[in-house]
Parts: structure tokens; C-alpha cells; sequence
């Protein structure tokens, strides 16, 4: 994890996991820097982000970070940032802002030097991380979990228990600080962790949480394989303009969907928000050979022609894309920050939607091939194609419904049913509500 004089940047935030996990690197550093062990020197800084959301626990914590840091002899550096200003500004939530913050002051506090970035990721986060993934519906990759090293980030106590840590502080009398954000049940992967994970390890095996990471473990090597071998099926070239191209080849399902994969990341340049209902719209429409599009997040768009799928930014395109011009005051939109969840609108022609989980800017637009929702709360999806045909729709309206569309994920088939996954629930910090005027849209009255 760790090369010769590298610069490890650990993050502590004051919690059992960053202690534990500073006092280890503080004791291999010393270790090294005397020749015991055998072990590679290198140079160990502390970094604490405060958040500026829990006030004055939050600065509890700092100073307890900067204590400790005193104690063990190791540089340490405080960057101070507004995460709920953040979270508005960008629209994310708390949550995500905060961890690409964080992210963004450990790689800043390296200025140019060489290294990694140590954080404490432990194995029971692993095995929440894989249930989480599991449950939303997820690859081979998001069920392998996270890997011990990825680039310049490393988790040393991937292989450590919650348990073993809080033995490991407890017998050597190192205190820690409690997050009491930790202890509710506000964020999904809190609920995970005190009511699923702790069921499964009471009653069905003890083992559990090890059991989970040695399978992610196998997932994780068995996905790696996969990747070798799809990348013996096909080239991924990129023309002059920059879109990739990619023949898709005679091959089995599951290396296509790999290859597939790798070619919308390569073109969207990141992973985020691209799962696996994107990879069977470019797989679905691969199989048409000639014409057609799939809009796919980062912006984006799939072509087809002459057995080639091409990958470009939508604003290179020259083809329509379905948008609908519509009349001044058709469709209104504001958002909720304050709102009862018994009052949610029952109208055909007034929705509200999880603001929040909108990846990409709203459209309102006629179907295109690849559009699909979410038919439930279990994460079960259908192809907007198949919802129609169920709903018995006639063929001679359906290509002139209009649609709220978030890339290829349609949020509301105007008059008709809204895609699951939007529904406001108890998780949800800010609404959407969208109004249609249906005379001004469709004609008649509502």
C-alpha cells in the first residue's frame, strides 16, 4: 500500500476506525524510520475535516484530533468547510458533498508531493457497502465492494472488524470520539448497520460480516478476470472529434455487458451514476444494428449505425433528440425545502419527486429507445416500451405522450404514473413539484 518515501495524508476524524487507524500508521512510521520490522519509511500527516454541520461536537472533535496529533508526534492540518452551503449549492446531498470535500483537502494537503491517502474504511463498512449495493441493484463491481487500494486511496483496516478496532483502543486505553450522528437512523447505510447487519450477525451467523467480505473478495478477483477477458473481445477507438467507437462483437452476455460498461465510462471519463440499466440500453440497442439512440449519464448519448455504437457529448449531436417545445406556462416547478408528506398531490397533473435524485437537467420530450422507470420500491425496472404495452396504452398515442425525463430515466409519463425511484419519503430533504396544465399540453379539460 505504502512505497518508500511516500507521504501518507490519513484522514482522522476522531472517531474508534481514524484513531485506531493513525495510531498504527504513527507506530510503523516510528518502526520503519528506526529499521525494526523491516518496514518502508515513509511520512505520516494528519488531516480533520470539520463540516461545519454538528457545531460544537463538530469542534469537540477537532480538538480532540488535534490533541492526539500532538501526542503521537504527527503534523497535523484542519480545513474548515460549509457542507450545507455546499450540499445547496450543488444540489447533492449532505452526504456526497461532504465526501468529495473531504477527498478534495486530503489531495490538497499533499502540495506536490508524492503519496496516498490512508482512510479507515473497516471490514464491517465493507460488508454494509456490499448490502447497500446489493440491495439497490448493482454489477459484479459494486458488489466486490471496496477495494483495498483504488489509485491513490488506501484502506488499511479493510481486514479489521468493528469489533476488533474497539477491542484493539479498549486494551490499550486510547480514546475516541462518538459521531451521534452515527447512532440514528437517518441515513440508509445507518439503518443497514443497526437493524440488517446486526440481525444477520446475532441471528444467522456470527461470522456474517467476515463471511460477506471473503465473498466480495471472490467477486471482486472474479470481475477482474472478466475485465481481462472482455477486453481480448473488442477495440475501443476514438475518432478525430473525440466520441468512441465500438463494434460490438459475437460474444457471451456477460463479457458484452463488461465491454459495453468500460466503453460508457471510458466516454462519460468517470463511474458515477452509470449502472447497469444503462449497459442494457446500449446492449438492447446494439442489437438493432441501424438507427436509434440511449441517452446515458455524464451527457452522454449512444448512436448506432452499421453494427458500430458511438459514444459522444450530446451537444455534438445533429440528430433530434425528441424535445417538445411547449406553451409558456404548461409546466411549473418550484422547490420544497418545507413539506408534509400526508399532503403528497393525488393529481394526474401534480407531482412531487426526491429533488435529489435527479442526476441530470429535466427535459420534457417525446420517447426515445432506452427510456425506461422504476416500477416499484424494491428497485424493480421496466422499459417504458413494456409499461405502455401493460398499460394498454394504444399504439397511435404512445409516441406522442410527453415525458419528464432525467437522461433515459423517465420521472413522470405526464398524466400517468411517476417512476418509483423519485417517490418523496422520509429520506427525502427537498421536493420538486411539477405542474402540467393538460388543456394547454394535451387539449380538453382536466
Amino acid at each position: 500500500m505504502i512505497s518508500p518515501k511516500d507521504t501518507v495524508i490519513a484522514g482522522v476524524s476522531g472517531g474508534a476506525d481514524s484513531v485506531c487507524l493513525l495510531t498504527l500508521l504513527s507506530e510503523l512510521s516510528r518502526d520503519a524510520a528506526a529499521g525494526l520490522r523491516g518496514g518502508v519509511p515513509f511520512t505520516l500527516e494528519a488531516v480533520h475535516v470539520h463540516h461545519g454541520i454538528r457545531k460544537d461536537t463538530a469542534d469537540r472533535d477537532a480538538e480532540f484530533v488535534r490533541d492526539l496529533c500532538k501526542k503521537l508526534d504527527v503534523p497535523f492540518r484542519i480545513f474548515y468547510e460549509d457542507i450545507p452551503a455546499v450540499s445547496k449549492e450543488l444540489g447533492q446531498t449532505e452526504e456526497e458533498a461532504g465526501r468529495n470535500r473531504r477527498y478534495a483537502d486530503f489531495r490538497e494537503a499533499f502540495a506536490g508531493r508524492k503519496g496516498v491517502i490512508a482512510v479507515a474504511h473497516n471490514a464491517d463498512d465493507q460488508a454494509e457497502t456490499v448490502l447497500f449495493n446489493l440491495m439497490r441493484g448493482s454489477s459484479l463491481k459494486g458488489l466486490s465492494g471496496m477495494s483495498p487500494v483504488s489509485g491513490d486511496i488506501i484502506r488499511p483496516l479493510l481486514f479489521f472488524t468493528r469489533e476488533e478496532i474497539e477491542n484493539f483502543l479498549s486494551e490499550r486505553n486510547i480514546p475516541f470520539c462518538t459521531d451521534e450522528t452515527n447512532l440514528t437512523d437517518e441515513h440508509t447505510r445507518n439503518r443497514i448497520r443497526h437493524h440488517i447487519l446486526s440481525y444477520m450477525k446475532k441471528e444467522i451467523s456470527p461470522k456474517a460480516v467476515e463471511n460477506i467480505c471473503r465473498a466480495a473478495d471472490t467477486i471482486r478477483e472474479t470481475g477482474e478476470y472478466l475485465e481481462k477477458k472482455a477486453e481480448e473481445l473488442g477495440t475501443i477507438t476514438t475518432r478525430d472529434d473525440g466520441a468512441l467507437c465500438l463494434t460490438i462483437p459475437e460474444a457471451e452476455p456477460l463479457l458484452l455487458r463488461k465491454l459495453i460498461y468500460r466503453a460508457i465510462t471510458q466516454a462519460a471519463g468517470c463511474r458515477k451514476d452509470i449502472g447497469s440499466v444503462h449497459v442494457e440500453a446500449v446492449l438492447d440497442l446494439a442489437k438493432k444494428k441501424e438507427g436509434g439512440f440511449a441517452d446515458l449519464p455524464c451527457g452522454i448519448r449512444a448512436r448506432v449505425r452499421d453494427g458500430t455504437v458511438t459514444f459522444f457529448k450530446k451537444e455534438e449531436k445533429t440528430e433530434p433528440d425528441g424535445n417538445v417545445k411547449i406553451p409558456e406556462g404548461a409546466i411549473t416547478q418550484r422547490i420544497l425545502t418545507e413539506f408534509d408528506t400526508d399532503k403528497i398531490p393525488r393529481s394526474l397533473y401534480t407531482k412531487w419527486f426526491d429533488y435529489d435524485k435527479i442526476v441530470n437537467a429535466l427535459c420534457v420530450r417525446t420517447r426515445q429507445p432506452g427510456d425506461y422507470l422504476f416500477i416499484d420500491d424494491r428497485g424493480n425496472g421496466k422499459s417504458l416500451k413494456k409499461y405502455l404495452i401493460d398499460e394498454k396504452i394504444p399504439k397511435e398515442e404512445r409516441d406522442a405522450l410527453l415525458l419528464v425525463a432525467d437522461g433515459n430515466h423517465i420521472l413522470w409519463v405526464i398524466g400517468h404514473r411517476i417512476s418509483a425511484y423519485y417517490k418523496v419519503g422520509e429520506t427525502t430533504k427537498r421536493v420538486l413539484e411539477i405542474k402540467a396544465d393538460k388543456e394547454m399540453l394535451y387539449g380538453g379539460t382536466d
